[in-house]
């Protein structure tokens, strides 16, 4: 039998850029940039009732929306739209009337905006809470070299400078520069400015205090407060790499009251989840942190109706910390991530990321990875039937090869860290599982291929019919994941820690 060998790609395709793409707005900044992309997108809607009534023919304006002329068989009209004078005119069917009150056939109303969320609110401060030009000079020359606090003045100095900086997200006058004023706080004030740690604890103190204040104002101050608290860090990252970013751990506990709060919407929690996860990846982190976050991942994950760029970053982040049962040895997170996987209601790039994110988990040998191999084979078999119906859809790529770095690690980083199937299959203590998931690998790899590297079999039937064989033959059905292992009660099913 072949060695088992990763995908190799000869040029860069539109899948990987769609891939780096997908990767690159998994940070907090670049979600900004696709959330406001959105929402300048829904201003095109407006222009679609001129575009629909252009193309029945309708009057949309001046020189909108008329039909070109229509000659006999053979004949062009001339220049200028002028039909030849012997030219006899067919008469033309009558264009189909316009329903201007029913909605569209399948069409589904997006849900309502809360109406708190378009209620701007201003965070007026008054004239002594307004820094004096007097008083933002001395703030910048705490950021400058060697500058030392002097004693509670100073740091009252800086929560006044930074409680005016925020309060700014608010103004309606400064609406279209929150984005701008949340990037100097991190760019100009923290990140580059050539401060002492005394003065940088003193500010990110300040920040952890004031920035919560910003989570019950309209939309845009909100989102922009909790995408300033994903992105703090003690020390930065230097720029020849020796040096690693070293996060602001308490940031992470307003990020969980935000994940944790049914009334905060699911575009809030994203960047929520996103920094959270953030904080609690590394290995550094204490363990009770990393039980608070995933046990908010965990239950917002179990909500198939949250939104589902939520759902997947939910799944995401339950991988990467890789924590998969609870502290009674139940393998709760394991459980929940192959229902969703199994869940023909979610959306596919969900099911796909649950699956990529089991690939991650810190496993231990006692956990049998035939019914797990199982499942993601026939996840496999799923996707490539649903493939042949709508090949055309942009998603399948990104689905399949989340599929593929459930079993392959998708670099040197993720294969150092232990990712993927086949590389936990490599350590002794899962020598017993080696077969079974090299078998799956094998299978699920023919109909990945064929999606991913082009030019591929869209019926790709042989790939198709092994893999429906090779599954009746390995069926997961009734075999238990961990055999010792229980369902746990609901209120510890939460409750998670690592191998």
């Amino acid at each position: 039998m072949p060695p088992l060998v990763p995908l190799t790609f000869t040029q860069p395709s539109t899948h990987h850029r769609s891939l780096a793409l997908r990767t690159q707005c998994r940070q907090p900044a670049a979600l900004a940039g696709r959330v406001m992309l959105l929402a300048m997108s829904l201003g095109w809607s407006l222009l679609m009732p001129s575009v629909v009534m252009a193309q029945h023919g309708e009057d949309a304006g001046p020189g909108a929306g008329r039909r070109p002329p229509r000659g006999q068989p053979g004949t062009q009209p001339q220049p200028g739209g002028r039909r030849p004078a012997n030219v006899k005119i067919a008469d033309e069917a009558p264009l189909p009337k316009i329903d201007r009150e029913s909605l569209p056939p399948g069409y589904q109303a997006p849900r309502p905006i809360p109406p708190y969320l378009l209620d701007c609110k201003e965070w007026l401060l008054s004239k002594d809470e307004n820094p004096t030009p007097k008083e933002k000079n001395s703030f910048n020359a705490l950021k400058g070299a060697g500058a030392q606090l002097k004693g509670k003045d100073d740091v009252d100095l800086i929560r006044k400078i930074i409680r005016w900086k925020l309060s700014e997200f608010t103004l309606k006058s400064k609406r279209e520069q929150v984005f701008k004023l949340r990037e100097d706080i991190i760019v100009r004030d923290l990140r580059f400015a050539n401060m002492t740690q005394e003065v940088k604890n003193a500010m990110l103190d300040a920040i952890l205090v004031e920035a919560p204040t910003l989570f019950d104002h309209c939309l845009e101050p909100r989102f922009n407060a909790v995408l300033l608290l994903t992105d703090l860090n003690v020390r930065e990252a230097t720029s020849d790499g020796k040096q690693q970013a070293v996060p602001f751990l308490p940031a992470c506990t307003p990020l969980l009251n935000v994940l944790n709060n049914p009334q905060q919407p699911d575009i809030v929690k994203i960047p929520a989840a996103i920094g959270a996860v953030r904080y609690a990846s590394p290995v550094p982190t204490p363990v009770d942190l990393k039980h608070k976050v995933v046990e908010a991942l965990f239950n917002l994950l179990k909500n198939p109706q949250s939104d589902p760029w939520l759902q997947m970053r939910c799944a995401e982040g339950l991988g990467q910390i890789g924590f998969y049962q609870n502290l009674n040895k139940q393998p709760v997170v394991l459980t929940l991530l192959l229902d969703v996987v199994k869940d023909a209601k979610r959306n596919w790039f969900v099911r796909a990321e649950a699956a990529r994110a089991i690939g991650r988990l810190n496993l231990d040998p006692n956990v049998d990875l035939k019914p797990i191999a199982g499942e993601l084979a026939n996840f496999g078999l799923v996707m490539a039937t649903e493939y042949q119906k709508s090949h055309k859809q942009s998603h399948w790529s990104g689905c399949f090869l989340n599929l593929y770095f459930a079993f392959w690690p998708m670099d040197a980083d993720e294969k150092k860290k232990g990712w993927g199937l086949l590389t936990l299959v490599e350590k002794p203590a899962f020598a017993g599982h080696k077969q079974i998931v090299n078998a799956a690998y094998r299978q699920c790899i023919q109909v990945i291929k064929n999606v991913v590297t082009p030019p591929g079999d869209v019926t790709m039937p042989e790939a198709i019919k092994n893999l429906s064989d090779w599954i009746k033959q390995n069926s997961p059905n009734g075999v238990n994941i961990a055999p010792a292992a229980q369902q746990p009660p609901a209120a510890n099913a939460a409750q998670v820690t690592g191998s």
